[in-house]
C-alpha cells in the first residue's frame, strides 16, 4: 500500500466514531503507517469534548505530533478542553487567525476566549471574527467581542447579521449604534427571513433601490420572498434590470414561469425590445426545454399591457 494512502487511512481511523478506533490505529501502525499530524486533527474534530481529549492524549503518548491544523479542528468543533491542551503545545503563529474565525463563526465563545488568552485572537483580525459571529447569529460572541473592546461595530457586521435572519441580533446591533446600509435587504432575502425584512423596513433602514433583493429572491426561486419585498415597497430598481436578469437565467431555473409570471403581473419593469432580442439569441442551440421556457416567457411579455 502507498505510504500516503495508509497514513490517510490511519488518520480516518483516529477520528472514527466506532469503539474499535484504537485497534484500527494499532493495526495500521503495524502495517507501517507513519505517525502524522493529521491523526490528531481528525481525533479532536469529534463532537464529544471528553472523548476527543482522551484520544488526543492516547495518540500523543504514542508519539503523534500536533500542529495548527489540530488547533483549527478543535476550535471548529468547540472542544475547549482539547483546545486548551493544544494551545499549551502549539505556537500561536502556527495557524494565523483562522482558529478564532472558526470559533467565532461556530458560536463557541469559551473556545474563542481560550484562544484570546493564549494570544491567538489577533487584534487586527477581530473585526472579521465579529462579522462571522454576526453571520451565524451568535449574539453572545458579539457581546463579548464588543465588551472586551476587540472589535468595532460597522455596516459589514450589520449586513452579516441580516444574513443570519436574527432580528434579535439586528436589534441589538442598532441599539448600540451599529451603522447600517441598504445591503442588509439582500442579505435578509438570502436568509429567507421575512421577519428580518419587515424589521428593517419598520426601523427605517435605507431601502435598496438597485433591484438586487428581487434578483436574490429569483436566484433561490423564492416567490414568497419576492411577494414580501413587493408588499414592503422595495423598489424594482432600474427599468428592466430585474426582469432581464430573470429572463437571462430562466433556462437554468427548475420552475421559472410562476415567478416570472408574478413579476409581470406585479409591475416589474420590462425592456420588451431588449428582452425579445436576447431571447431570440438564446434560442440558438439551446436544449428543447430551454427553448420552451423562452417561448412561454415571450408569450407572457407579449400579453402584458404596454
Amino acid at each position: 500500500m502507498v505510504p500516503d494512502s495508509i497514513a490517510y487511512i490511519l488518520s480516518s481511523a483516529a477520528g472514527s466514531p466506532t469503539s474499535d478506533w484504537a485497534a484500527k490505529v494499532e493495526w495500521l501502525e503495524a502495517q507501517g503507517a507513519l505517525r502524522s499530524e493529521d491523526a490528531a486533527a481528525k481525533a479532536v474534530s469529534l463532537p464529544d469534548d471528553g472523548g476527543a481529549l482522551a484520544r488526543l492524549t492516547w495518540l500523543r503518548g504514542r508519539g503523534y505530533p500536533v500542529d495548527g491544523d489540530a488547533v483549527l479542528a478543535a476550535a471548529r468543533s468547540g472542544n475547549t478542553t482539547v483546545l486548551q491542551y493544544l494551545l499549551a503545545e502549539v505556537p500561536a503563529d502556527d495557524a494565523g487567525p483562522e482558529a478564532a474565525f472558526h470559533a467565532a463563526g461556530g458560536g463557541h465563545l469559551a473556545s474563542l476566549q481560550a484562544l484570546h488568552t493564549a494570544g491567538w485572537l489577533l487584534h487586527q483580525y477581530s473585526n472579521e471574527s465579529a462579522i462571522l459571529a454576526a453571520r451565524g447569529g451568535h449574539l453572545h460572541v458579539l457581546a463579548w467581542l464588543l465588551e472586551a473592546q476587540l472589535s468595532e461595530l460597522n455596516s459589514v457586521a450589520f449586513k452579516a447579521a441580516a444574513g443570519s435572519g436574527s432580528v434579535e441580533v439586528l436589534a441589538w446591533l442598532r441599539q448600540r449604534g451599529c451603522p447600517w446600509d441598504s445591503h442588509a435587504y439582500s442579505e435578509a432575502v438570502k436568509a429567507g427571513c421575512e421577519a428580518a425584512l419587515e424589521w428593517l423596513v419598520e426601523q427605517g433602514c435605507p431601502m435598496e433601490d438597485s433591484g438586487q433583493p428581487y434578483i436574490d429572491a429569483w436566484r433561490s426561486g423564492d416567490l414568497a420572498m419576492a411577494r414580501c419585498l413587493r408588499r414592503l415597497g422595495v423598489p424594482w430598481g432600474p427599468d428592466g434590470k430585474v426582469f432581464f436578469f430573470a429572463a437571462a437565467t430562466a433556462q437554468f431555473a427548475i420552475s421559472p414561469l410562476p415567478l416570472l409570471r408574478w413579476m409581470l403581473e406585479h409591475g416589474c419593469p420590462v425592456d420588451r425590445k431588449l428582452a425579445a432580442k436576447r431571447m431570440k439569441e438564446w434560442r440558438r442551440g439551446m436544449p428543447q426545454r430551454a427553448r420552451q421556457v423562452l417561448e412561454q416567457l415571450g408569450e407572457l411579455v407579449a400579453r402584458r399591457q404596454p
